[in-house]
C-alpha cells in the first residue's frame, strides 16, 4: 500500500469519516498526472478531491454536483465536459484540476480559490474574500487541513 493511501485511511479514521471508496493506485496516478498538468501540487488536488468526495467516483452532492471532484453540470459544460462524462474518474480529474487552476488564476490566493470552487467565482467576488457561508468556511479549512497532512509525508512515495 502506498503512503498516499496510508495516509487518506488513516485521514478517514482520525475524521470519523466512512473510509473512501473507489480509491485506488490508478486515482492517484491521474491525480497526479492532472495536478501537474495545469501547474498544481498534486496534493492539492488530492486533497480537494477527498473533501468533496472521498474519492467516489459515482458521488452526488444535493445540488447536483457529480464526480470525484463534485463538478456542477453546468460548470462541467463550461470547461468542455459533457454531463454524460461526469462520474468518469479521468475526465473528472481533467475537469477538476481545469476549474481549480482557473479559480487561482483568477484570485491568485488559495483560500479565495477554493472558496470559488466551492461556492463559485462571484460569490467570492460579490463578498470580496471568501463568503460567510458556515460550509464554504469548512470547506477551505478542511481541504486546507488534508493539503497540510497530506504534504507531511504521505505522498512522499511518488
Amino acid at each position: 500500500m502506498t503512503r498516499f493511501l496510508l495516509g487518506l485511511l488513516t485521514l478517514a479514521v482520525l475524521l470519523g469519516e466512512a473510509l473512501a471508496c473507489g480509491l485506488s493506485p490508478s486515482l492517484w496516478q491521474a491525480t497526479r498526472y492532472y495536478a501537474r498538468a495545469y501547474g498544481l501540487e498534486p496534493e492539492l488536488l488530492a486533497a480537494v478531491v477527498w473533501v468533496e468526495s472521498r474519492y467516489c467516483p459515482q458521488a452526488v452532492s444535493p445540488a447536483g454536483a457529480r464526480g470525484l471532484g463534485q463538478l456542477m453540470p453546468a460548470t462541467a459544460r463550461g470547461i468542455g465536459i459533457p454531463e454524460h462524462l461526469l462520474h468518469d474518474p479521468q475526465w473528472n480529474l481533467w475537469g477538476s484540476a481545469r476549474y481549480l487552476r482557473q479559480q487561482w488564476e483568477a484570485f491568485r490566493n488559495w483560500e479565495l480559490a477554493l472558496a470559488a470552487y466551492n461556492a463559485g467565482p462571484a460569490r467570492v467576488r460579490q463578498y470580496r474574500g471568501v463568503p460567510p457561508f458556515p460550509e464554504t468556511r469548512r470547506y477551505v479549512r478542511n481541504v486546507l487541513y488534508v493539503y497540510r497532512f497530506l504534504k507531511q509525508g504521505y505522498t512522499k512515495s511518488r
